[in-house]
C-alpha cells in the first residue's frame, strides 16, 4: 500500500515562473523516492501530478550513454496506462529532454539527484520544455553529438532569442567536483575554464577541483544568443540545502549507497 503526498507539504513546494504563465514543484526526501523504474516512485509521480490537476505527463528519461535524445509528443511518444492516467515516454525508452506544443495539458517530468533542471519556455507559441542539464548532457565525451542546450533549441524551432530560460534544482561547485585526471574535468577546463573555482569546501568531495555547472550552462545560453534578461537562475546548491535539519534532496554525492533514489522536478504551463 502506497502513501499518497501531503497535499499540505505539497503545496508548500509550488513555484511560479515567467511572471506565472509557467509551475514547478521541485520534491524531495520528505516525499519518498520517485526514482520511475520503480513502482512506488510511479505512483508519487502519478499522485503529485494529479495534485496539480493533471491526467498525463510526459517523463524523461535520462540515458546512460547520454545521447542527448529529446522527447517531442507529436513524433516519439509511447503510452503508458495506468488506471485513467498516462505517461507519456520516448519510444526508445531514454531520453534527457521533453518538449511539449500549445494547449496540451499534460506535466513533464524528469527525475533527478544533483543534475541541475531547465525550465524553455516560448511565449508565443506556448513551446514548453524540460531538460535535464548533467555535466555529460552539457559537454558529451563524443564531440559528434551535440550539447543537449543545441538539441532543445533545435527541436523548439523558435528563435533563441525569445525564449526564457529557467534554471535550477542542482548541485553547487560547494560540494560539486573531480579528482584530476578525470574526463569530464578534462574537458571543462579546456571549453569552459571559467567553470574551474576552485577547491569543493564540503560534503564527500571536498578537496576534489570545484566545478561550477551554472557557468557553463549560462555560457551555452548566452552563446546560442539568449536574452540575459530571459535566464532565471536559482543558484541554490540542492546537495546542502537543508530543511529542519536534514537535507532536503536526495544526492548521489552524499548518498552513494542509495544513488537510485531520485527528486521528482514536475512543470506545467498555467
Amino acid at each position: 500500500m502506497f502513501t499518497e503526498l501531503d497535499r499540505e507539504e505539497f503545496e508548500k513546494e509550488r513555484r511560479s515562473i515567467f511572471f506565472g504563465d509557467v509551475e514547478y514543484v521541485h520534491l524531495g526526501r520528505k516525499f519518498g523516492d520517485f526514482n520511475p523504474n520503480h513502482v512506488g516512485g510511479i505512483f508519487r509521480i502519478i499522485n503529485a501530478a494529479t495534485l496539480l490537476g493533471l491526467k498525463s505527463v510526459a517523463l524523461a528519461m535520462p540515458s546512460s550513454t547520454f545521447s542527448n535524445q529529446v522527447l517531442c509528443l507529436s513524433q516519439h511518444a509511447e503510452c503508458f496506462p495506468w488506471d485513467s492516467f498516462s505517461i507519456l515516454y520516448h519510444r526508445n525508452k531514454e531520453s534527457d529532454a521533453i518538449l511539449v506544443e500549445r494547449n496540451v495539458k499534460i506535466g513533464l517530468v524528469i527525475a533527478n539527484a544533483d543534475c541541475h533542471m531547465g525550465v524553455f519556455y516560448h511565449e508565443n507559441s506556448g513551446k514548453l520544455a524540460l531538460v535535464h542539464l548533467g555535466l555529460r548532457c552539457l559537454v558529451p565525451s563524443d564531440k559528434k553529438t551535440n550539447s543537449i542546450i543545441d538539441n532543445i533549441f533545435a527541436a523548439m524551432r523558435e528563435s533563441p532569442s525569445q525564449i526564457k530560460v529557467f534554471v535550477g534544482g542542482g548541485i553547487g561547485c560547494c560540494c560539486n567536483g573531480y579528482v584530476e585526471g578525470y574526463e569530464y574535468l578534462n574537458y571543462v577546463k579546456d571549453l569552459y575554464p571559467l567553470a574551474v573555482v576552485g577547491k569543493v569546501e564540503k560534503g564527500p568531495r571536498e578537496g576534489q577541483q570545484a566545478v561550477e555547472i551554472l557557468t557553463i550552462i549560462k555560457q551555452q545560453l548566452f552563446s546560442s544568443q539568449v536574452k540575459k534578461e530571459n535566464v532565471f537562475i536559482n543558484y541554490a546548491c540542492s546537495a546542502c540545502n537543508c530543511e529542519d535539519g536534514e537535507q532536503k534532496y536526495f544526492s548521489n554525492v552524499y548518498d552513494k549507497e542509495k544513488a537510485k533514489e531520485r527528486n521528482l522536478f514536475l512543470v506545467k504551463v498555467n
